[in-house]
């Protein structure tokens, strides 16, 4: 009889365990030498009969419980397409170790905010697959429909298990999918008037012209042309219809003429007009609402057009003055415009506030006729207040007129000028430290100055500069800050005086500033400084020579080290006659 071996695999975990715990006994047992023999044969052969015996119960599964039941599921594919149906195979695995009875599997599809994003086609989501034994697997297949606005997402499937094992179970499983995005552009319609031009006081007929420009058919198509306007004047009209079309379907790339008729009133020549043609349809991806845009004109028909050129000069005023200004309006048209009437509107004008006041002339002129290429000129005088320093504002210019057809017309132009303030710098005085100068030594000069303009002077930065006897000490510039109107400062220069004699010395100073417009300028001031010898310095710097170069370079240190002798000696003083009078015995009152 051939030998059968035990496959140990097929054992559970606990019948493993206690089959290594026998063994381990077995192999700890020790039989002392002088019991060798028939005793030691016969306890070997009762652990021989145990062995047998556990491994004989542990084959018919009666020395532990196996594990429960575990099922796991898994699909194929794992991606779904959009706007199609999917056949997806579904798999129950058990990998626990006793049997799941009656196994019933529900499948639930994700719930979209905007409606179902996948469907279970021909099936109400229940399934049977009967009893599933340890490491036995079942399967079953079903037809998803996935939205195309599932598009490029990621969605759960949920799988509900009910099976019996003791007492009825039921239990959730989750499985993932990813949608792949769609490639395709769907249908998209445009629309395009054949003719765009109006013949104005008589119908037009028009072809309106829907091309299906995408890459799948667009059904239940609605058209809705509307034109401007909509009331009983207005200058563009449907006729005959109520400007709406039901199409069935357009496929991709096909197009549909729509014949219409539209009347131009004789008001609207020389005009652009946008109409909208509002489209609703839906391909097999999603529906659509869109809104084309098509434009419409009814050029002059034998008319002249009449278009004024206006022009100011010049255009940057100055603030706190009257300023003369030419305002120029010329026909660049080749025939005449007729009972013209010229209007220009300063900013404020009329209120008390205003900044810009017209002076001397009314704001309106009149003109028979001003015919093709003919130039009117007319002078203006206007005050710009200080307040207006530093600002940007437009002048309205309107011109109306009647045409060679007796049309009325009218033009408006926006004219933009510059109120600059002015910067006015002058000198209110000048002093110098010390008063009498000495030659060859620093001194400062200091010197008030005022704005005298109409607008601060901004970042203002000076740059040091001296006379022909006048020397700067240093030429590192000086930044005095903004300087407003009417505000005096203070700039202070370090001046070497060199050979210079009493009188007046004239300083040509080079500064820099920012208006309020931001802009950048540079001057330069004048300033006078009046010069007084220190004459008896000087004798006595002539008279001593040597010593008096040796004092000049130290004079400041040994003048330091001389106040601080007698500062040493008046405290040393003080203490003595402290300790003195608090030594003498004090008498009685």
């Amino acid at each position: 009889m051939g030998a059968r071996f035990f496959n140990m695999n097929q054992i559970s975990r606990c019948q493993k365990a206690a089959l290594k715990i026998i063994l381990c006994r077995s192999r700890s047992s020790r039989t002392p030498r002088h019991l060798m023999g028939a005793q030691h044969a016969a306890a070997v052969g009762a652990c021989l009969v145990m062995a047998l015996l556990l491994l004989s119960n542990m084959m018919i599964g009666s020395v532990c419980a196996p594990l429960p039941p575990d099922l796991r599921v898994s699909s194929n594919p794992q991606s779904l397409q959009a706007g199609a149906e999917n056949e997806v195979q579904f798999q129950v695995l058990n990998s626990g170790e006793n049997v799941a009875t009656s196994v019933y599997v529900t499948l639930s599809m994700p719930a979209g905010t905007g409606g179902a994003s996948m469907i279970l086609i021909g099936s109400d989501g229940r399934f049977f697959l009967g009893n599933l034994g340890a490491n036995e697997s079942a399967a079953f297949n079903a037809t998803i429909y996935v939205s195309p606005t599932a598009a490029g997402g990621l969605y759960q499937v949920t799988l509900t298990l009910a099976y019996t094992y003791g007492t009825p179970r039921s239990e959730s499983r989750l499985l993932g999918f990813q949608v792949q995005p769609i490639n395709a552009k769907g249908a998209i319609i445009t629309a395009e008037m054949l003719s765009n031009e109006l013949a104005a006081g008589a119908p037009n007929n028009l072809t309106l012209r829907l091309t299906n420009v995408g890459d799948a058919t667009a059904s239940s198509v609605i058209v809705s042309l509307a034109l401007p306007g909509g009331a009983a004047s207005a200058p563009l009209a449907l006729i005959g219809s109520d400007g709406r079309w039901t199409i069935p379907s357009l496929g991709a790339g096909e197009s549909l003429d729509i014949p219409v008729s539209v009347y131009a009133s004789p008001s609207a020549i020389g005009s652009f007009y946008q109409a909208s043609v509002s489209l609703t349809y839906s391909d097999w991806i999603k529906a659509k609402q869109e809104t084309r845009s098509i434009y419409l004109s009814v050029p002059s028909q034998d008319l002249p057009s009449t278009m004024f050129e206006v022009s100011i000069y010049p255009q940057e005023l100055k603030a706190g003055a009257i300023n003369e200004v030419q305002l120029n309006i010329r026909n660049t048209a080749s025939t005449p415009a007729r009972s013209v009437s010229i209007s220009i509107a300063l900013p404020g004008m009329g209120a008390s506030t205003s900044q810009y006041v017209l002076l001397g002339s009314g704001s309106t002129w009149q003109f028979a006729a001003i015919d093709g290429g003919e130039e009117v000129r007319l002078n203006l005088s206007i005050f710009v207040t200080p307040a207006a320093s530093g600002t940007a504002s437009y002048f309205t210019v309107t011109a109306s007129y009647t045409d060679v057809n007796f049309k009325t017309r009218q033009q408006t132009n926006y004219l933009g000028v510059i109120a600059r303030g002015s910067i006015n710098l002058v000198v209110l005085g000048t002093s110098t430290f010390p008063q009498k100068v000495q030659d060859g030594k620093q001194f400062s000069m200091t010197a008030t100055i005022i704005n005298l303009g109409t607008a601060a002077a901004q970042s203002v930065i000076f740059t040091p500069s001296g006379a022909p006897q006048l020397v700067p000490a240093s030429t590192s510039n000086i930044f005095l800050g903004d300087l407003g109107v009417n505000v005096p400062s203070s700039l202070t220069l370090t001046l070497i005086a060199q050979n210079a004699t009493p009188g007046v010395y004239r300083l040509n100073l080079s500064y820099t500033y920012k208006d309020s417009l931001g802009q950048f300028f540079s001057s330069q001031l004048e300033v006078p400084v009046r010069i007084t010898i220190d004459n008896a310095s000087a004798s006595t710097s002539s008279a001593n020579g040597s010593s008096g170069s040796i004092l000049g370079a130290q004079g400041g240190g040994l003048f330091a080290a001389a106040i601080a002798s007698v500062a040493i000696v008046g405290i040393i003083l003080y203490i003595l006659v402290r300790k003195r009078r608090l030594s003498e015995p004090r008498g009685s009152v």
